[in-house]
């Protein structure tokens, strides 16, 4: 009995063995739509040095709280002068191909010309600076993400300190350690290698690597126009500075005010 009983029950469960798996049903995955731009953020954090933030597209921004700093070297074309500005954030490097491929992807910002940037869509390359964008790109961006391009002023004092260091670590002399120059390393390099060389506010890269963008306009007579101005000029004093359609040059890439920091190309 107990022969024929193990019979019946192989004979039952050989041909549910070999059946085929029931086919399951197709799934339709749809992407969600391409958002235009990106929300802002409210930036509430203390503005105090050594004050972070981690912004929209994955930056991060450092605190430069507001007060004087010494601006200028004793040249004709940047005189040494003590300016008041507003506390502010900073972006801590300058924006990656990375962030910057995200904004061309949302169709908000043109490619960089790949004449300069050979290495764009290298994924190796992704968190080095986004290099051979215009003036008007990097402004575009920053437009994305609701920021704008740094002042001449607001770059610098991020970049030498309250009182005007004359690197953005200090006075030791420029080294391979503290930044990419001088054939260093031969191309440029990753936003954050250079973590020895940063800033009072605790910015990155600030010298070396490659140019950045700012917002300000160059004019080499700038300050001997105020100082004529100042004497002979007095209606002049409210108004907005004068500027020549020449672009300031600062070291080849963009940060973003909230300032972002932007290659030049």
């Amino acid at each position: 009995m107990r022969y024929y009983t193990c019979i019946i029950l192989t004979t039952f469960l050989l041909p549910a063995a070999c059946a085929p798996p029931a086919t399951p049903p197709p799934v339709t995955l749809t992407a969600p739509p391409p958002t235009p731009t990106v929300a802002p953020v409210d930036l509430s954090a203390p503005m105090e040095v050594g004050s972070t933030f981690t912004y929209i597209d994955g930056a991060t921004l450092v605190a430069v709280p507001a007060g004087d700093f010494r601006m200028g070297h004793g040249k004709a074309d940047n005189p040494e002068h003590l300016v008041n500005l507003s506390a502010f954030w900073m972006y801590a490097a300058e924006v990656t191909k990375q962030q910057y491929a995200l904004c061309v992807a949302q169709g908000q910002c043109a490619p960089p010309d790949p004449a300069d940037d050979l290495r764009y869509t290298d994924f190796a390359s992704q968190n080095e600076p986004v290099v051979g964008v215009t003036y008007d790109q990097a402004a575009g961006y920053c437009s994305y993400v609701h920021a704008a391009l740094p002042t001449e002023a607001q770059w610098e004092k991020t970049a030498r300190g309250p009182d005007g260091n004359l690197y953005p670590w200090g006075a030791d002399d420029p080294t391979c350690d503290l930044l990419n120059f001088n054939n260093c390393v031969k191309q440029t390099s990753e936003v954050t290698e250079f973590s020895k060389g940063r800033s009072y506010y605790g910015a990155l890269d600030m010298e070396g690597n490659v140019y950045e963008w700012v917002a300000d306009w160059y004019d080499a007579l700038y300050y001997r126009i105020t100082d004529l101005c100042a004497h002979l000029c007095f209606a002049l004093r409210s108004s907005p500075r004068p500027r020549l359609p020449l672009r300031r040059n600062r070291p080849n890439l963009f940060r973003a005010r909230l300032p972002i920091r932007f290659s030049r190309g």
